[in-house]
């Protein structure tokens, strides 16, 4: 068992104190690995505090492609509840999805694309919208046009910011 788990594992942990994790071990060599590793040990609720970290690692010196591929092995562990879900999405908005695992990630991010939370169905569509596969179009463009039909202004603002980035790839953003 990891030195993380049983902090990870606290009943409550606040945003607070995630950064204070986030401080003392960002830097260790390893830490993603060990945070990868919780995933699976973590109840369903709790395996945000991970994903979060992972988030944060990855904004300030990213994650290999190699860690990317094995965070997304666990997405059933992020599909039960919705913070996992946004952090994970969030997390492949700076990161961006690996080529080769595009396939396997699709189904999890048109799930997260299903959820009553505005903000997972945004950050789901900023993921998948920068597939590159070719088989992934159509699905894709369906998912765009169902978004342009929601009424909530954060989706539509979340679109017209995808719009400006497609039109503009220097723009892009990992926010």
């Amino acid at each position: 068992m990891s030195e993380l788990t049983p902090i990870l594992s606290r009943p409550r942990l606040t945003a607070a104190q995630l950064g204070e994790i986030h401080a003392a071990f960002a830097t260790r060599e390893n830490v993603a690995d060990e945070l990868i590793r919780t995933l699976t040990l973590l109840d369903p609720p709790h395996v945000c505090r991970p994903l979060g970290l992972l988030r944060m690692i990855a904004k300030d010196r990213g994650l290999s492609p190699e860690h990317i591929a094995k965070i997304l092995r666990h997405t059933d562990a992020f599909s039960e509840h919705w913070l996992s879900r946004l952090l994970a999405c969030q997390l492949l908005a700076i990161t961006g999805c690996p080529r080769e695992n595009e396939d396997d990630t699709a189904p999890f991010l048109a799930d997260c694309f299903r959820d009553r939370r505005v903000i997972v169905r945004a950050w789901a569509l900023t993921v998948l919208s920068r597939f590159t596969g070719p088989h992934h179009r159509k699905t894709i463009a369906a998912l765009f046009a169902a978004a342009r039909k929601d009424p909530a202004k954060s989706m539509q603002a979340r679109l017209r910011q995808l719009n400006a980035a497609s039109k503009n790839p220097a723009r892009q953003t990992h926010e």
